[in-house]
């Protein structure tokens, strides 16, 4: 399962990783989330089962 999201104890740094063979092709919608995640500071809903918290 891919990991989208703000890295936990490091404000401002973001990651998108995981996506396997998918990557290309999940870019587009990853792209948008974590552009709406930078700019609103909030998870969209959509992001949040790959969010890291509690994951790390």
């Amino acid at each position: 399962m891919p990991s989208i999201g703000p890295v936990p104890g490091h404000r401002g740094l973001y990651i998108s990783a995981g996506h396997g063979m998918l990557g290309v092709t999940l870019a587009p919608a990853t792209a948008e989330g974590i552009a709406d995640m930078v700019t609103s500071r909030r998870i969209p809903e959509s992001m949040l089962p790959f969010q890291l918290a509690g994951r790390i």
